[in-house]
């Protein structure tokens, strides 16, 4: 069960990963977008003032959005991120929870059969008290 909590867990980070770098890439896209409309209305003339004014907005807005998907991918990421550490650290105290019962028992197999060699050692022939007969 731990295993293929990792397994999910792995796959969640690799599913935010891939989101991550999708809103970043856009982030980029709308920020050199931006910085193109900016530099479009510093350079236009008065009448072309209002046109790429709107454009400068537009562009602002769009960015706005990608910044704000790219925090949230950034979120998910460290999300899913943190489950997969907690995932492997289940996994890891299942291992050793798994290794103590194992020793437990090799050390209970190894009492039974001390104690199974004991009593066939002193319970062959003769009795016990170490009367051997005659008196």
């Amino acid at each position: 069960v731990a295993e293929a909590k990792v397994k999910v867990a792995e796959g969640k980070v690799h599913a935010a990963e891939d989101k991550l770098d999708e809103t970043q890439a856009a982030q980029a896209t709308a920020q050199v977008a931006l910085q193109a409309a900016e530099r479009a209305f510093h350079e236009s003339s008065t009448e072309e003032k209002s046109e790429c004014h709107a454009r400068v907005a537009a562009a602002k807005a769009t960015a706005d959005i990608a910044k704000s998907r790219s925090t949230r991918a950034q979120n998910a990421y460290e999300r899913a991120d943190e489950g997969l550490k907690s995932a492997q650290d289940g996994l890891k105290s299942a291992q050793n929870g798994f290794k103590s019962a194992q020793a437990e028992l090799e050390a209970i197999r190894a009492s039974t059969m001390s104690m199974r060699t004991a009593s066939t050692g002193r319970g062959g022939g003769g009795s016990e008290d170490g009367n051997r007969g005659g008196v």
